[in-house]
């Protein structure tokens, strides 16, 4: 099986150590977790949040309490925001079954083989530093209008 083992996370001078570590960009993980409500894409600061206990039953107790929008009501959440977060595996018993991610550039280290995930996907392992560059994505909205200083849309709509 997959040991947990401990991860620290450090931002803005605060170092924190717990079973998970998560950074936001944006407000709900999955498809309506509200794991970091204040977050906003374009801001240039990530929010960052540690659950600090272990196991099973503090999962399931976590995500129930992120699904009602209650996740600081439970013991062991810490949060915070920086626009610059490093996550280590520390401690014993950490374990995890490799995973190369091939043609990612940048951000990751050589590191202790705990898998990291970016949106649900595979993206390297621990140690990584994680940086927010406020602006650098373009977000478009389907069907929406040109907006000032926005970008006119076209989909699909033939230009007879």
């Amino acid at each position: 099986g997959y040991g947990y083992g401990t991860i620290e996370l450090e931002a803005g001078g605060e170092v924190v150590r717990g079973a998970h570590a998560m950074v936001f960009n944006m407000g709900l993980y999955g498809p309506r977790w509200a794991m970091a409500p204040g977050a906003r894409a374009d801001d240039g600061v990530l929010d960052w949040v540690v659950l600090e206990r272990p196991g099973r039953w503090w999962a399931l107790r976590y995500m129930a309490a992120a699904a009602r929008g209650r996740l600081d009501e439970v013991e062991g959440v810490r949060r915070g925001r920086a626009g610059e977060v490093r996550l280590r595996a520390c401690g014993e018993g950490v374990q995890s079954p490799k995973s190369k991610v091939q043609g990612l550039e940048g951000g990751f280290e050589d590191g202790a083989g705990v898998s990291v995930q970016a949106d649900g996907d595979p993206a390297g392992e621990l140690p990584v530093t994680i940086r927010s560059v406020a602006g650098a994505l373009g977000v478009v909205e389907m069907g929406a209008e040109k907006k000032p200083g926005g970008i006119e849309r076209d989909f699909g709509e033939s230009q007879g």
